[in-house]
């Protein structure tokens, strides 16, 4: 397994410091305001990921979600279309750009991003892929509770 390290200050953050208070400050973003928690991970070229997002909307006074965009080995576009995600400034664009790519709406392929900034991002991706790897995930989408075990999808309904 990878290290885990804070995209911030370096630190390298060991398993038993993955708690559900040091993911919700490592999320990409945040999706819905309800009182229940729960952590999404996704690959925006994921179909099934593309799917669940759709009902996010129907979902969202139930559940907050702490967003990771986890770009898979070898999904080829993902990291070009996590670079636009992103890169966008507020949490509802974020979203936003995931459900226009999920849609075939490819402004990714038009969008400049500063290299400074596309080198941050990348290192976030890393980061989560060593977030996931920690925790054992091997799938997109995939929905953890507060206590880091995986929630079913179709309990959240």
């Amino acid at each position: 397994l990878g290290k885990v390290v804070d995209a911030k200050t370096s630190k390298i953050l060991h398993a038993t410091q993955l708690d559900a208070n040091a993911l919700t400050k490592k999320a990409d973003f945040t999706y819905g305001t309800g009182p229940i928690t729960k952590f999404v991970f996704v690959d925006p070229t994921c179909p099934g990921c593309a799917q669940f997002e759709r009902y996010w909307p129907k979902l969202k006074d139930k559940y907050t979600f702490k967003i990771f965009i986890w770009s898979l080995p070898g999904h080829r576009l993902s990291p070009a279309i996590a670079d636009y995600i992103l890169s966008a400034k507020t949490d509802a664009e974020k979203y936003k750009r995931l459900r226009e790519y999920a849609a075939g709406i490819n402004t990714y392929k038009n969008t400049p991003i500063l290299p400074v900034k596309q080198k941050e991002i990348r290192a976030k991706l890393t980061q989560v892929s060593r977030i996931a790897s920690n925790l054992n995930l091997s799938h997109t989408p995939t929905v953890l509770g507060t206590d880091l075990k995986e929630v079913q999808i179709k309990d959240l309904f």
